[in-house]
Formats: structure tokens, C-alpha cells, sequence
């Protein structure tokens, strides 16, 4: 899978912490900007306090100046 991700996306270049959102004492979502080569994407992480997992890949969408566009939903 990281071969193709690679192929498709080119090489990763950095992650930058857009912003995140405090749903409640217990959970947070966390959005960050992350350049590749041939793509910049907005990737969603979720984090849970004390749900027995590490943080969760939520989504991740294309950012192509300014628009947004869906590629991946995990769930």
C-alpha cells in the first residue's frame, strides 16, 4: 500500500498543524496540511482519551487551491 501511495502522491515533503477542534474533555479532531510532491492533501486525525487507541486516521482530501475535494474516507 505505501508503494502506490507513494507512486501516486511523490515524496513526502512535510506536515504542517492547520488547526484542531476540542469536541470534549475526552475527544479531539486534529486537521493537518501535508505535501508531497504531486499533491497537497488536508489529512483528519480523531483522538479519543482512554479508548484503548492510538490516534485515528479519519480522512484525507486533495487540497487543489482552495477546493476541496474528497479522496479517501476510511469510514
Amino acid at each position: 500500500v505505501m508503494g502506490t501511495k507513494m507512486k501516486i502522491l511523490g515524496e513526502f515533503k512535510g506536515r504542517k498543524l492547520q488547526y484542531s477542534n476540542v469536541i470534549n474533555s475526552k475527544s479531539v479532531e486534529l486537521y493537518y496540511r501535508v505535501d508531497y510532491i504531486n499533491y497537497s492533501l488536508i489529512e483528519e486525525f480523531n483522538y479519543i482519551k482512554n479508548d484503548g487507541q492510538k490516534i485515528c486516521l479519519q480522512a484525507m482530501f486533495t487540497d487543489d487551491a482552495g477546493k476541496h475535494g474528497e479522496v479517501i474516507k476510511l469510514h
